[in-house]
């Protein structure tokens, strides 16, 4: 599976895309949503976006909310530590997302891919 991993923190983005390639998938990487939205508008389409909510200029709620103006159905993980209001809203209105716990062990994130790319047959 292809994986567009949307991150601003360095370390997130120099360690799960090697525990993901693990998992066997491929892995890209952006370290903004302004950056995720330019790759997912020109780059090759991943299947399924793993998106941090917390990043600073565009959040991952906004940036969900734009990336669905052109990629409906795209499977989306919103990954948290705190699930509020905005990111309860963001799922009960989008059938193709779903949050995963930050931080999450390898069962979690496995279960969590697996669970989440499946919206994408829905």
């Amino acid at each position: 599976m292809n994986i567009l991993l949307v991150d601003d923190d360095d370390l997130i983005l120099a360690s799960i895309p090697s525990l993901l390639e693990i998992l066997g998938h491929h892995v890209d990487t952006a370290d903004r949503g302004a950056k995720a939205l330019a790759f997912l508008e020109t780059g090759p389409e991943p299947d399924l976006v793993i998106m941090d909510v917390t990043m600073p200029e565009m959040g991952g709620v906004e940036t969900l909310r734009r990336l669905r103006a052109f990629k409906p159905n795209l499977p989306v993980l919103l990954a948290t530590g705190n699930v509020d209001a905005a990111v309860e809203d963001a799922l009960a209105h989008d059938p193709h997302a779903r949050v995963v716990p930050k931080p999450f062990t390898l069962n979690q994130i496995r279960t969590s891919i697996q669970e989440t790319a499946g919206l994408a047959c829905d």
